[in-house]
Formats: structure tokens, C-alpha cells, sequence
């Protein structure tokens, strides 16, 4: 916990500084807002970094001198709004400053435990570490198919694990559940005095506090959909009437970080331009906001077109436009983008290859009548979307996010409809229905749900767990880890498993496998990592292997046609 807490502290000094930016062309002044934005433009300074360097000690050094520098030069307003910070802290009704201090106790103890989530042990793990030893690494892809679906966030995690010194400081999600609980408070705090919904609606995030907990432990790209995405509602159920400049802004910046870290988010951009266009500040607003946009594009467009040699993967729109000699043949891009969608109807791996004849009505089926939680969430955004335009109710604002909502719904049941890819839909939806009907609810009642809602977070790291009743994911239904004392001072490594390796030579490839394990996962094994089982499926269903370019490791990997 302790070394947690001091990364904690790192990421904080960084994304203020970097947040800091933001303060040469708005007035925000809320140290949330402040933060968050400070990832954005951290994640814009790795995609370009990353290209050329690896984001190791010297990308520390250089990104510590920069932020140092933006405090220094920014130091009165920053300072003023720390000190306003600790004031409204202080202003705080003492139930929510033991809230506030809970979650992030509790948040230090769950991120301190092993991590949970099987897709850290597939290509979490070794995207980052790839982004540490040498940063974009060209054809990366072709050494596993998951490695092209490196996330943004990711790549703000390699710039704060300090992965060249220790293996156990993936802990960016903790970090972000702390701040946004901060807001989350605040705004509770404002609610007991004006009863106002979106203050309401915010502060409610707290009763998911069990399933948000899930995702500490590792850097998930999941979690900042869930965290960030209510708070841009909550920018613009307050600006909607009469938007400004810097919130518009704002809402870009939060909006462009989620579609970095989430390609799937990008319908939540829809809210900043809803307001881009009913503000009077239009003119004025537009270049800052085509810029804003225009430098995200560029990064994404270099990350993918680097790792796998599409521009828009995971699709292959403009595929043919570039064809670099470390492009994925278009056969393994498209078993890529095929297996997310038929891991989102819960199927046994043996359906695979008849997924692509499933008629649409075969595919619905098994979606909504997807066993245990994966079926329960499944239906529930369903309900949502029929049952919520009656709340709507003549309001715009409500409108423009249901508009957001059944678009993403959309684009995701048709491309790869997984429950955690919609989860900041069910709960905006959800939490805005929740507050209306809430809305008019006592202090004491709160307090009483708030109580009932995030102390069962603490039930896993006291007592081994299982989720069999819940899910049917294999290495999801092992027991939870739990809290030990040791974890006070140092928490366990960032891998759950302990893998053996053997070291396979396959052509100019010399490469390690992990022993006896699934064929996706990969571990925390030294570089080159990827699985046998996992090659040899894609000689023997494909005819294709993944090749060095050269001899070394940082020019990256091809993927060679196999002779017969």
C-alpha cells in the first residue's frame, strides 16, 4: 500500500502539471477537471514519444522535468486551487469525509492484491512492458493478435509503473477512483444544501462501488468508460441551457482520453458537439476544438498503423491505403476483430468456426439469453433503453443522452456487444432514473444506501470468493485474492499466476512460452512473449507465423506465409 500510495502521489504531481495546460485557453479551476486532463494530454505526449523511444528512465526524467516546469510556471493558480480544495474539503459533512477517506483506503488495499481480470494476463501485462523496453514496437500484432489492441491507457500506465525498476505498480485505475469519488463527494455535499438531480446523479456512482472495485486491480481500459463518462453527463446536464467555451473544451478532452483508451467510447464525443453547435461561443470555440481532435486523430492513427499496419484498426477500413512490410495479412486482422464478437455470446470455443454463418436471430438468442451476469446485463440495457424515454419528459438534455446511449448500444451489438463495453450506458441510464425518483431523499436515507452500497467492497479482500454463480469465464471463477498484512508496505507482483517458460525456436524467432496454460495468455515472462499453442493454432488454421523484420527485437515482427 505504502509504495501504491506513493506512485499515487507521482501520478498526481504528473497529471497536475501536464492538467495544467489546460488552464492557457479555459478558466477551469476544478481540481478534478484539472487531473483528468492532465492524462489527456500525458497520453498525447506518449503516443508521440513512444514512436521513436522507449517510455523508460529517460521518458520519466524528461516528463518529470516537464511537469515540474508547468507547476512552476503555473504555480499561483494551481496553488489557488489546491488551497480551495482543501477548504471545501473541510466545508464537507463528516459522513462524507469518512466516505471519501474509506473508498480511498479501500481502494489502496484492492489495488495492492493480485490481479483479478484474465485479459491482464493476455496482453496487459505484456503491451505495457513492450511500451517500457522499447515503446511502439513495429508488426507487434503479428507476435499475438491481443497486442494490437493496445489501449491509451495502457500507455499512461507504462508512464507511471516504473516498469524498468519493479513489476508491481499497475495501480492507475486505484488512482482514478480516488479523484473521481473526490468529485463524487463534493457534489453530495451540494446536494444536502440545494437538492439539485445532476449533484445527485453523480454522487449515486458510489452504489456500483462493488462492481467498479472489480476492475482495481489492473489496468483495465474498462474503468475510465465507467468513472469519466458520468462526469461528462454531469458538464453537460449543467452547461446544456447555456454552454460555454471552456466546458465545451472540456467535455472534448474527456471525450477524445475515453476514445484513446477505448476506441468502442467514441459515441461519447457526441455530447461536446451537441453543445459545440447550441453555443453562442461557436466561432470561437471551433479551432481549439478541431485541434484538440486533429492531434488525438494523428496519435491513434500512428499507434495503429505502427503495432499492426492498419490506420483504423480494428477494422479495416483504409486498409489498402498503406502496406507496410509489417502488416497483419488481412485473414489474421479479421480472426482479430472476430474473436471479441464471438466472446461476446458466451459460447464454447468449439462454435467458433461456425460463428460467421450464425444468422442474425441465432445471434440474438444466444446474446440475451447469455447465462449468469453477462445475461442479466444484457437484458437490463435493453429495459433501460425501452423504459427510459419516459423519463425524458419534453428534456432535451436527457434526450441528447439517450441519443448517446442507443448509439453506442448500437455500434456495439453490431461489432462485439459485451456487457463491460455498455456498462457506462446501464449506469448513466440507471443512476439518472435512480436520482429522479431520489431525488427528494433525506440525508439520513443516503447515508444509510451509500453505507448498505460500498462497504460490501471490503467482503473480497476479507474472504475468499468465487463468481461461478456469476460467470462462466474460467480463470474468473477462482477465488478472489485477499488482503495480507505484508501488502501494507509492498503488494504483490502484477501477474495472479506463477507461469514456467520454455524457450521455442520457430524460424529467426526465438521466443518464450508460458507451460500449460490457456492459449491466449502470455503472463509476465521476459520478451519476446507469446504462446504455442497460440502460434501453432494460427500456422495450422491460417499458414501464417510471426517472423523477426531483422535481428532485433525493437525493428519488430512480420508474419510470414508458411511454405508447404
Amino acid at each position: 500500500m505504502i509504495f501504491i500510495l506513493i506512485s499515487w502521489f507521482y501520478i498526481l504531481f504528473i497529471t497536475v502539471g501536464m492538467g495544467s495546460l489546460i488552464m492557457n485557453f479555459t478558466k477551469i479551476k476544478n481540481p478534478v477537471f484539472l487531473i483528468v486532463s492532465g492524462l489527456f494530454f500525458q497520453l498525447i505526449l506518449i503516443h508521440f514519444w513512444a514512436i521513436f523511444f522507449s517510455v523508460g528512465l529517460t521518458f520519466y526524467c524528461v516528463n518529470s522535468l516537464i511537469a515540474a516546469g508547468l507547476i512552476y510556471y503555473q504555480r499561483t493558480k494551481i496553488k489557488s486551487i489546491l488551497i480551495q480544495s482543501v477548504d471545501d474539503f473541510k466545508k464537507w459533512n463528516p459522513f462524507l469525509k469518512f466516505l471519501f477517506i474509506f473508498i480511498g483506503i479501500a481502494a489502496l488495499m484492492q489495488s495492492s492484491v493480485s490481479p483479478y481480470l484474465p485479459d491482464n494476463e493476455s496482453y496487459y501485462i505484456q503491451t505495457i512492458k513492450w511500451l517500457n523496453t522499447y515503446g511502439l514496437v513495429k508488426g507487434l500484432a503479428n507476435l499475438h493478435l491481443f497486442f494490437g489492441q493496445m489501449s491509451g491507457w495502457h500507455m499512461l500506465q507504462s508512464s507511471f509503473n516504473f516498469g524498468f525498476l519493479v513489476n508491481f505498480l499497475n495501480d492507475l485505475n486505484g488512482f482514478l477512483l480516488v479523484v473521481i469519488s473526490f468529485f463524487g463527494s463534493d457534489r453530495l455535499n451540494h446536494f444536502t444544501k440545494q437538492k439539485n438531480l445532476p449533484d445527485l446523479f453523480i454522487g449515486l456512482i458510489f452504489i456500483a462501488s462493488v462492481f467498479l472495485f472489480r476492475f482495481l486491480d489492473a489496468p483495465s481500459p474498462d474503468l475510465p468508460v465507467f468513472l469519466i463518462f458520468p462526469v461528462m453527463v454531469w458538464i453537460f446536464l449543467n452547461q446544456f441551457e447555456k454552454p460555454d467555451k471552456d466546458h465545451i473544451l472540456l467535455l472534448f478532452i474527456f471525450g477524445l482520453l475515453l476514445t484513446l483508451s477505448k476506441i468502442t467510447s467514441f459515441p461519447a464525443l457526441i455530447l461536446p458537439i451537441v453543445l459545440l453547435i447550441k453555443s453562442s461561443a461557436f466561432r470561437k470555440t471551433v479551432p481549439a476544438a478541431f485541434l484538440l481532435c486533429l492531434t488525438a486523430l494523428i496519435a491513434f492513427l500512428s499507434k495503429n498503423y505502427i503495432i499492426t499496419g492498419y490506420l483504423l484498426n480494428p477494422t479495416d477500413l483504409l486498409g489498402n491505403l498503406l502496406n507496410p512490410d509489417w502488416k497483419m495479412p488481412n485473414h489474421l486482422q479479421q480472426l482479430f476483430y472476430a474473436y471479441p464478437q464471438f466472446h461476446a455470446y458466451n459460447s464454447s470455443p468449439e462454435e467458433f468456426e461456425n460463428f460467421k454463418n450464425w444468422s442474425p436471430l441465432t445471434k440474438f438468442t444466444k446474446w440475451f439469453f447469455s447465462p449468469k451476469l453477462h445475461g442479466v446485463f444484457n437484458k437490463l440495457i435493453l429495459v433501460l433503453l425501452i423504459v427510459f424515454p419516459f423519463w425524458i419528459r419534453k428534456n432535451k438534455a436527457l434526450f441528447w443522452i439517450y441519443f448517446a446511449g442507443l448509439f453506442q448500444f448500437l455500434i456495439l451489438y453490431f461489432t462485439s456487444p459485451q456487457y463491460r463495453f455498455f456498462f457506462h450506458i446501464i449506469l448513466v441510464l440507471g443512476l439518472i432514473i435512480v436520482a429522479t425518483i431520489l431525488i427528494k431523499i433525506s440525508f439520513r436515507n443516503l447515508k444509510i444506501l451509500l453505507t448498505l452500497t460500498v462497504v460490501p467492497v471490503l467482503i473480497p479482500l476479507v474472504f475468499n470468493l468465487n463468481f461461478k454463480a456469476l460467470t462462466n469465464n474460467h480463470f474468473m471463477r477462482t477465488q478472489t485474492k485477499t488482503f495480507r498484512a505484508p501488502y501494507i508496505f509492498k503488494p504483490k507482483k502484477n501477474s495472479q499466476y506463477i507461469y514456467h517458460y520454455e524457450k521455442i525456436t520457430d524460424g529467426n524467432l526465438e521466443y518464450n512460452s508460458p507451460v500449460k496454460t490457456y492459449m491466449w495468455l502470455t503472463g509476465d515472462g521476459e520478451l519476446p512473449v507469446a504462446n504455442k499453442i497460440m502460434i501453432n493454432y494460427i500456422k495450422k488454421r491460417e499458414g501464417h507465423r510471426p517472423q523477426l523484420r531483422t535481428g532485433n527485437l525493437k525493428d519488430g515482427f512480420k508474419s510470414d506465409e508458411i511454405k508447404k
